[in-house]
């Protein structure tokens, strides 16, 4: 029997879930929650599920920030990102930050079941989408390819590579849009990135973020 344990936000979404994976003969849900306050409360960690299935954006708080916490005090739990975001960066970020696999919301239903069982017996588990996202990291991280016109290591701030891309596109004054085109991403993630910018800088609106990003920049 194979044990879990869901992380989300949304009370529907949560619950709708729960209730198909104890349908199944080798799951069993053990604990559910809507923060990771809540989760840390529920679980006890010498009892842990094998697998987490944890959303990324859960209100404020970006779970991946969260991640080797997590790991710190549940080492044995494998973690599957279960999120609406395809962003390569993302991936890479949850990979490298300890998830063991990288489900992509509205997928099949028997596609998380999929996740679960092979994270749990092969260890790890990307989908179709998350796949391609690593395989397009790799190659945007060929020298000279899609990089900043300036150095992520001359920022004051710690940025990821996407985040510092879509900080030089708003500086340049591409809208969510034109910024979602030419990176081949979803506006919802360019606002994930935003919304990671404005917390990173100490800014509240696009405003004093376009200016922190122009001053420092030198736009």
């Amino acid at each position: 029997m194979i044990r879990l344990s869901v992380v989300d936000d949304d009370q529907t979404l949560i619950d709708k879930l729960v209730n198909v994976l104890n349908q199944q003969e080798d799951f069993v849900c053990i604990a559910k929650a809507y923060s990771l306050g809540a989760m840390f409360e529920i679980i006890d960690p010498s009892n842990p599920p094998d697998i987490l299935l944890l959303d990324i954006q859960l209100g404020p708080i970006n779970s991946l920030d969260h991640l080797e916490k997590i790991k710190r005090v549940l080492p044995s739990t494998k973690v599957i990102i279960m999120t609406g975001y395809t962003d390569k960066n993302l991936v890479m970020d949850a990979l490298q930050r300890g998830a063991s696999g990288y489900f992509t919301k509205g997928s099949p239903v028997t596609k998380i079941f999929e996740a679960i069982r092979e994270t749990y017996n092969e260890g790890s588990f990307l989908g179709a989408l998350a796949a391609s996202a690593v395989i397009e990291h790799i190659r945007d991280h060929i020298p000279g390819k899609g990089q900043p016109s300036f150095s992520v290591a001359d920022l004051p701030w710690e940025l990821t590579y996407r985040e510092a891309q879509v900080a030089q596109d708003l500086s340049e004054g591409f809208s969510y849009k034109e910024i979602s085109q030419q990176r081949n991403i979803s506006i919802n993630t360019v606002r994930h990135h935003i919304k990671s910018l404005y917390r990173k800088t100490g800014v509240v609106n696009k405003m004093q973020l376009l200016q922190k990003l122009k001053s420092t920049l030198g736009h």
